[in-house]
């Protein structure tokens, strides 16, 4: 949104807001929900339980918890958290970095990138509409 209308436009108070809201969309390509839902499709058509599978996903979560957590205080060990080792904290100082640069060099309305988009909408809804 920020690189296609402009950080001028959008002002300093959305553009704050935007990045209070940057963790929520930051890595959503890796959300799970679509892995699940394909395995219970995949369960259904070979006959497995959902109830047992829904468990094996439980177990499955768990352990990979339980593993990440093992992993990145065995990393903090290893490397010493002295050293400068800071594990995951780099999403405030990556959101605030972007604020900072889109205060400090304001951006105008992408115009190209916004009449892609309208070509994009306009041949989805008619696409939609044959």
């Amino acid at each position: 949104m920020v690189t296609t209308l402009g950080s001028r436009r959008l002002g300093g108070r959305d553009l704050t807001m935007l990045t209070y809201l940057y963790f929520t969309d930051r890595a959503l390509a890796s959300h799970p929900m679509p892995h699940q839902l394909e395995g219970f499709k995949i369960a259904e058509r070979v006959g497995i339980r959902p109830k047992r599978l829904a468990i094996a996903m439980m177990m499955a979560i768990t352990v990979g918890v339980v593993s990440a957590l093992w992993a990145l205080l065995h990393s903090a060990y290893k490397t010493g958290v002295a050293s400068g080792f800071a594990g995951y904290v780099g999403i405030p100082w990556e959101s605030f970095r972007r604020l900072a640069g889109w205060m400090h060099y304001p951006g105008n309305t992408n115009s190209a990138e916004l009449a892609f988009i309208g070509i994009g909408l306009t041949f989805s809804l008619t696409m939609m509409l044959l």
